[in-house]
């Protein structure tokens, strides 16, 4: 018996330190047109003058992304419930050796970093590609692009952090998310 109540205590103590650990991982969710909600399309209007857009796209713990354009230009904001948060300020976080003329939110999947606490994901950081392009420098413009980072709060509240650019800016932004988590 005695046996018995230390397995049990000593098992006890092993899943209370498992739950302890949290661990933080990826999950990824799509921009693409065909896994949105479209609100709005240029495409649709014959009148149009420029391009414009408007879609809901997939998220986690209860968040969705609101991808929209215009003018040649994207942007997201974040939504939980009826809150919405626009990731304003683009200009103040992105590399400062490029113009960014144009910026557009242009890769497909969105990095969601997060905590995985038993098999619910909690979110506290997005990474998402943002591409520009930079005509004060020769005869033709010349494109790059950057991974952004926005820390996300439990209530849906959104904050651009940073970016990276160049070799390894997957793992600076993995880093940047993540210190997201400690505040």
């Amino acid at each position: 018996m005695k046996t018995f109540a230390f397995v049990v205590i000593l098992g006890s103590q092993f899943a209370a330190s498992l739950r302890a650990e949290d661990r933080v991982v990826s999950a990824f969710s799509s921009l693409n047109a065909k896994h949105a909600a479209g609100l709005t399309d240029s495409a649709a209007d014959k009148n149009a003058e420029i391009d414009y857009f408007s879609r809901i796209c997939p998220g986690y713990a209860g968040m969705e992304l609101i991808h929209e354009g215009g003018d040649l230009r994207s942007w997201l904001k974040v939504r939980k419930g009826k809150k919405v948060t626009a990731l304003d300020g683009l200009p103040a976080i992105l590399p400062k050796e490029f113009a960014w003329e144009f910026p557009d939110v242009s890769g497909e999947l969105v990095e969601w970093r997060g905590v995985l606490k038993g098999d619910v994901f909690q979110p506290h950081a997005i990474i998402f590609r943002v591409t520009g392009s930079d005509s004060t420098k020769g005869d033709k413009p010349v494109t790059r692009s950057c991974l952004v980072v926005a820390s996300l709060a439990e209530d849906g509240t959104a904050k651009l952090i940073g970016a990276a650019m160049g070799k390894d800016e997957d793992k600076k932004a993995a880093a940047l998310a993540d210190k997201a988590k400690a505040k």
